[in-house]
């Protein structure tokens, strides 16, 4: 995946994800993921976070920041990994 911004807010780095409609709980590992990736490429050290979601007549703001959700990501990634190596 690629995050859909990057963003520099007081001199901390950040991922947001932007959403139509409801926002999925998958959101936290997602942006996690992409935050590791950007880490791991060489850029800041630690990554803020945020998803928006878009309304017809509005939008809602929400940082994430649940330190499970890169675990939880990799957790997954894991059992994707192991059923297509095991059917």
């Amino acid at each position: 995946g690629t995050p859909d911004r990057r963003f520099t807010l007081r001199g901390r780095e950040g991922v947001l994800d932007i959403k139509s409609g409801a926002v999925p709980i998958t959101v936290g590992p997602q942006t996690a993921a992409y935050a590791a990736a950007i880490i791991e490429l060489g850029f800041a050290a630690r990554q803020l976070r945020y998803c928006v979601a878009l309304q017809p007549d509005s939008y809602k703001l929400t940082q994430l920041a649940d330190p499970a959700d890169f675990t939880l990501f990799l957790s997954c990634r894991n059992i994707y990994n192991w059923r297509n190596r095991n059917g």
